[in-house]
């Protein structure tokens, strides 16, 4: 006997019933269904699609890229501010020997 669920089949979906893993199959070439025994049984479907994971690894591997770019930039700026600081005292310094001769 096969069970009818009047939702859209799509790649990804697993289903065990009473606790033992099934195949979803598609019914009517659009919603998906299982096949079980007469009488009582325990149903649970769970959608794990491809899409979704290769999604989420995207988005982290995203996220790390952005987050190190963040971090390289803050270190740069910070090593550019530092040696204009230094460069700027070193040109006070030799200023402070030179003396205006304009008469």
């Amino acid at each position: 006997m096969t069970l009818l669920v009047s939702d859209l089949y799509y790649p990804g979906w697993k289903v065990k019933v009473n606790g033992r893993d099934e195949r979803v199959i598609k019914v009517f070439g659009l919603l998906k269904g299982v096949t079980v025994e007469k009488g009582r049984s325990k149903v649970l479907f769970s959608s794990c699609p491809l899409s979704f994971n290769t999604g989420t690894v995207i988005s982290a591997i995203t996220f790390i890229g952005w987050a190190a770019l963040l971090v390289i930039s803050k270190r740069r700026k910070r090593a550019t501010h530092d040696r204009t600081c230094r460069l700027s005292e070193a040109i006070k310094e030799d200023r402070k020997g030179c003396h205006d001769s304009r008469v």
